[in-house]
């Protein structure tokens, strides 16, 4: 790979579980080991495109410490690495194809953009994204399509909703695939607002969709800024949360029993204070966390939570926490551990990263990532950062200063 759109990786062991389980958890006490990018807790840069063209990378965890990485190549489309744990492979391409019968014959046309990718613990990823507008109604359905762990040949897409403006979608510890996404248009049989569906099948089916929240505000929403956050831990409790543009709140919505029932829709923070960026996390069986920044604060980033501890039925008061941060982290999220604790992770130019042992969350951190390209000797600058969790480990991938 030349100087421009590189795909790096690299990766860091102990700390993370150091700073999970210690009693006082001593991330607090490794700023200086872990700014240093370069030093020997890290391992060698890993350059993964060897193409020039590569962006939007996206990093998919497996059993036995195995990684995935996907992203989008501009002349051969999607693009995998894997690691089998002490190598990784060669860059190769697997596109997802559309299937076309026209003058009975049958055409296979890569799709056009990088689809939303995510993965499972199985090491599967999956794709959802925007196919072309049918001819009759002009909408675009929302296509789903899987990748086996180990595979190049992505399943045949599927339509899993008629149209959408945006979405979001996670898979749970039991390998099944929870949705949500925003229908923008109106009618009496399916109002516009947020619906959710569930496919136990690795998408091979799906339950018909539900209406979790009604509103034809949606339907100006700014696909750029809209929010969603969903967490499921494989035992049928799902939380479901979103920013409602129109009222200034985060609400949020829990359910016990995979997605047949739902709590119902609840306001976070106060009316005054208004809320926004909610986070929703799973961790120990019936130990729930809910994350959420307040618009109308002073301070650069006040970020709130509250804890339940019967799966979402009741929660505790708001608290302010994490209050060393200097700014809110960007695309957040909340990983849940291998041990059940979580790890706040912020990707972007920079990564923000803190962890909750089910009490008290421990020092953020915010890491940085530059080196010396050792075949070119030239200085690197990563960002578009993503990071997950593979056991004790932190694998974090992320693309050059030349895009």
């Amino acid at each position: 790979m030349t100087k421009q759109h590189r795909c790096e990786l690299r990766t860091i062991s102990a700390w993370l579980r150091t700073a999970i389980l210690s009693a006082g958890l001593l991330m607090s006490l490794l700023p200086s080991a872990l700014a240093q990018t370069g030093d020997g807790d890290w391992s060698e840069p890993a350059n993964l495109s060897r193409s020039g063209a590569a962006s939007a990378p996206v990093l998919v965890t497996g059993p036995a410490d195995r990684l995935r990485t996907l992203w989008w190549d501009q002349f051969d489309g999607i693009t995998t690495a894997t690691f089998d744990g002490s190598a990784w492979s060669a860059p190769t391409r697997a596109t997802i194809e559309l299937v076309e019968v026209v003058n009975e014959e049958v055409k296979y046309t890569p799709i056009a953009a990088m689809p939303t990718i995510f993965g499972d613990l199985g090491g599967n990823a999956y794709a959802l994204w925007l196919g072309q507008a049918d001819r009759d109604t002009g909408l675009r359905p929302l296509l789903f399509s899987r990748l086996g762990a180990g595979s190049l040949a992505w399943t045949a897409p599927t339509a899993v909703a008629e149209s959408a403006l945006v979405w979001h979608a996670v898979a749970d510890p039991a390998g099944s695939v929870h949705l949500l996404y925003v229908r923008p248009t109106q009618s009496a049989a399916y109002p516009a607002g947020i619906y959710y569906r569930r496919s136990a099948s690795g998408g091979a089916s799906w339950t018909g969709a539900r209406l979790l929240y009604p509103s034809v505000y949606l339907r100006g929403l700014d696909p750029q800024q809209a929010h969603f956050a969903l967490a499921a831990d494989g035992a049928g409790t799902l939380i479901a949360a979103w920013d409602d543009p129109r009222l200034g709140r985060s609400m949020l919505r829990i359910s016990p029993d995979n997605g047949e029932t739902w709590s119902e829709p609840q306001p976070l923070g106060s009316s005054e204070e208004g809320s926004r960026g909610v986070l929703v996390g799973l961790s120990q069986p019936g130990e729930a966390l809910v994350l959420w920044q307040g618009v109308r604060v002073a301070a650069a980033c006040a970020l709130y939570q509250q804890r339940s501890s019967d799966g979402g039925l009741t929660w505790g008061e708001p608290q302010r926490v994490l209050e060393g941060l200097n700014a809110c982290p960007e695309r957040a999220a909340l990983q849940r551990s291998a041990d059940g604790a979580l790890l706040l992770v912020g990707s972007g130019a920079e990564l923000t990263l803190a962890a909750w042992n089910g009490s008290q969350w421990s020092e953020p951190l915010r890491l940085g990532f530059s080196f010396r390209d050792p075949e070119l000797g030239q200085q690197v600058y990563l960002g578009t950062l993503v990071a997950e969790v593979v056991s004790d480990t932190l694998a974090v991938l992320g693309q050059g200063q030349d895009n």
